[in-house]
């Protein structure tokens, strides 16, 4: 197994930059929180959503979060990780 690592989210210009997942799922980034309501760092601070296209053609939008490296999780790399989309 090739385990490929997830690309960084780029800390300027984030929202609306379009990024993909390992799998080919289209993400939009929505928020980007470092710090919880208490004050306290968070791990999962990037909030976005992915969308599902079905073979029907029907788009199922899903809402995720990711680490600031575009992991979306801290023990295994995933299918979901991010990474960022080269607009032509």
């Amino acid at each position: 197994m090739i385990v490929k690592p997830a690309r960084p989210v780029p800390n300027e210009g984030v929202l609306g930059h379009k990024y993909k997942t390992w799998d080919g799922r289209d993400v939009s980034i929505s928020a980007i929180t470092l710090r919880n309501s208490a004050g306290e760092l968070v791990t999962f601070p990037v909030k976005g959503e992915y969308i599902t296209t079905l073979p029907s053609g029907r788009k199922i939008h899903t809402y995720d979060i990711w680490t600031l490296t575009g992991h979306s999780s801290v023990f295994e790399q995933s299918p979901l990780d991010l990474i960022s989309c080269k607009e032509e």
